[in-house]
């Protein structure tokens, strides 16, 4: 009997083993990977090293517990079959998945779907491969005794998760470095440094390559006090690496994460270890801010967070492990794993720390935020703002205003499949209008910030340094992301304006300059010391200029003056003019002779047999934005018969022609268009838009309305 009762005891521990080796294999490994790369999203919610561990604890130990425990529950009762049948459901559970993950794995490395080969296939084969184990599990002592080895991926890979040095930081509290002893400033004087994701250094410049003081006049304005370096470019066309290079003045290397433990050396560290300054970090991408400084701790109880956590990291998982062109099944991933939602209200009362804000949202707050930050101190500030503007989404008008309502940004971009521009010109000129009428609204908060230090006395005795993180193209046919040939002086240029404590006068620079420059001037500009590790060189020093220019991943040499950056601007004043010269920003009419015409004066006609589903905000203000203006149309005509050419298409404001457009040249998007008007044209009562399809009969111009729904669908 104790023989009988120590070999069940043997078999349940073997079994135990079992399960733990599958269960660490198919879902411990996988979501502790996932999490490791995403450390950021520890640090933003403020979730508690207790509470990682605790959720480690759970997936390790909850799946392979309990299904031992049943099992030998049932045992104990005589139901050996039962027994059996369940262990062998768990076995064939658990090694389906590991296989999905596997089989998720090659899809993506062998980039399979682009082969004609579909997830699903590699799912099936998944399937059909973890049946095939449990069969193997009953049947082969070797089979299990392999699985029995494996087990000791219960313990490596959660010791693999903490040999991170971003993970010892966040969940452990182990830095490898404190304070940094003797750093000083020399010369503290304030800071002031903007980082404009997505502004491309050739959209603020007229014909004659000089900043457009028509449209910009910000940037105008602090041009003409400040150092304007023309030939400035970006390391790299990604935020993820290129602010890395901005902050650290390094070279970004692929397999680091934008968190301070794996670039302990960079400027807020530089600052914050010199205890000199008050500072007021505005930055919602990268995680560089010295830990302990931070403000942000979870409120929720370490049950309470526990539970969170582990929501997001299941529904992680289930994302991962199901095939990518099964999205009917796809689990909805939390908002907050990419960043986009925060776990506590951001206080305007704050004025010193890391500020944190939605990524892409509340542009509008970020800015006044920023601006309230800027009252003097008693010792010098340092005040730092990256915002994603005149990145997309494109929402935001000169004014101010908008015509997305706040956090509204569902529908893609009119001809844009992901990154890849349509071959139609005029979708994608319309983004480009859409990109430089949001960079007239980046033009209005500069002002004020200028505005804002000027009547505080702080203009002339600050540094200020405005630039951008990587530009963004606006050709046919081509990535808007990945530099190419046709795009390349679109995406790498970016603007750089540095003007030191005192300097009254501007001038402009064509030097070969690259954003890893910027850390190294603005340390010597206060009197910080450099660092052997950097790869950039200070603006104000004589070293020799580079021979050419770095962008990695981009195997193209690129000459140091970089000539054909200005084709850029060339191409860009031939669509929409400048300020001070034929100025077309707001006319990309198809029709422009019947831009002003009232619908009185022209022939309309039985409404159109078909409508259109508007695909935008629709047509109506709304009381709860103020600032929103429905004056962005983005819309598929429903049910439209089939023809060769594109529709003409008419919007009408309060009975006035204000726009003419065309559907797509594009057959993938061929009843699909898009317009923008002013929104200086919206008066403060009720105004009506109506849409007409235009036709040509004996040259005269014949329309026919066009009924206006809103479309809840998405081709």
């Amino acid at each position: 009997m104790l023989r009988m009762n120590s070999v069940r005891r043997s078999v349940g521990i073997q079994e135990l083993l079992h399960l733990s080796a599958l269960n660490a294999f198919g879902v411990v490994q996988p979501i502790l990977d996932r999490l490791a790369a995403n450390t950021g999203f520890l640090q933003r919610f403020g979730y508690s090293g207790a509470a990682v561990l605790f959720s480690i604890v759970v997936l390790t130990v909850t799946i392979p517990v309990t299904v031992c425990g049943l099992v030998t529950l049932l045992r104990h009762y005589g139901w050996k079959k039962c027994a059996d049948g369940l262990l062998g459901f768990a076995i064939g559970v658990l090694s389906i998945v590991s296989l999905l993950m596997v089989a998720r794995w090659l899809s993506v490395s062998l980039n399979l779907l682009s082969r004609g080969i579909p997830d699903v296939v590699m799912a099936l084969g998944a399937v059909c491969a973890g049946l095939a184990a449990v069969r193997a599990y009953f049947r082969s002592a070797a089979y299990r005794q392999i699985l029995s080895l494996c087990a000791i991926g219960v313990i490596l890979f959660p010791l693999n998760f903490f040999s991170s040095a971003a993970i010892q930081q966040q969940v452990l509290g182990i830095s490898n470095r404190g304070r940094s002893s003797g750093i000083s400033a020399e010369h503290p004087a304030p800071v002031i440094m903007i980082v404009f994701d997505g502004l491309s250094g050739m959209a603020l410049l007229n014909e004659q390559y000089e900043i457009d003081r028509i449209r910009y006049p910000a940037f105008a304005r602090l041009s003409d006090i400040s150092s304007f370096n023309r030939n400035a470019t970006t390391v790299h066309p990604r935020t993820t690496h290129a602010m890395p290079a901005i902050l650290t003045s390094s070279l970004p290397e692929e397999n680091l994460q934008p968190i301070e433990a794996d670039h302990p050396t960079n400027l807020f560290r530089l600052i914050h270890d010199s205890d000199q300054y008050d500072m007021s970090v505005f930055e919602p991408f990268t995680h560089f801010y010295p830990a302990e400084s931070l403000r942000i701790t979870s409120r929720k109880s370490v049950v309470q967070q526990t539970g969170r956590l582990l929501t997001t990291l299941l529904r992680v998982f289930a994302r991962l492990s199901t095939p990518q062109d099964l999205e009917f099944l796809h689990f909805p991933v939390p908002l907050e794993w990419f960043g986009l939602k925060t776990s506590e209200q951001q206080s305007r009362e704050v004025r010193n720390g890391r500020i944190s804000y939605i990524w892409d949202t509340s542009r509008t707050e970020q800015f006044e935020h920023f601006v309230d930050c800027l009252q003097p101190t008693a010792r010098p500030g340092f005040r730092f703002l990256h915002i994603v503007v005149p990145h997309d989404p494109w929402n935001l008008l000169p004014s101010g205003k908008s015509y997305h309502r706040y956090g509204k940004y569902t529908t893609p971009i009119y001809g844009s499949y992901e990154e890849d521009w349509t071959s139609d010109e005029l979708p994608v000129n319309q983004a480009w209008q859409r990109y430089l009428l949001q960079l007239q609204f980046a033009d209005l908060w500069l002002g004020r910030i200028l505005d804002k230090l000027e009547a505080t006395n702080q203009l002339d005795e600050s540094l200020i340094v405005v630039t951008g993180d990587h530009g963004m193209a606006f050709v046919p046919g081509v990535n808007r992301r990945v530099p190419s040939a046709q795009s390349l002086a679109d995406i790498i240029s970016v603007p750089l304006f540095l003007k030191r404590p005192g300097q009254q006068k501007g001038d402009i620079s064509d030097r070969n300059v690259e954003t890893i420059d910027i850390l190294p001037t603005i340390a010597e500009v206060l009197g910080l010391p450099a660092d052997g590790a950097w790869e950039g060189s200070s603006l104000l020093s004589d070293i020799p200029e580079r021979p050419r220019k770095t962008v990695l991943g981009l195997d193209t040499v690129i000459r140091p003056d970089f000539p054909q950056r200005f084709r850029s601007v060339d191409r860009m004043i031939q669509v929409f003019g400048s300020g001070s010269k034929n100025d077309r920003l707001w006319e990309l009419n198809t029709l422009p002779d019947l831009i002003g015409v009232k619908l009185s004066q022209l022939t309309v006609e039985s409404p159109a047999e078909y409508y259109c589903g508007l695909l935008s905000e629709g047509t109506a203000p709304d009381p709860k934005y103020p600032d929103f203006v429905p004056c962005y149309f983005h819309g598929v005509l429903v049910n439209a018969p089939a023809q060769d050419a594109p529709r003409q298409l008419a919007v009408s404001l309060n009975g006035v022609i204000r726009a003419t457009t065309r559907t797509s040249t594009d057959q993938a998007i061929r009843n699909e268009w898009s317009a923008l008007l002013p929104d200086s044209l919206y008066e403060s009562s009720d105004n009506q838009i109506q849409l007409f399809e235009l036709e040509t009969r004996d040259g005269k111009s014949v329309l026919h309305e066009i009924l206006l729904r809103k479309e809840t669908r998405w081709r």
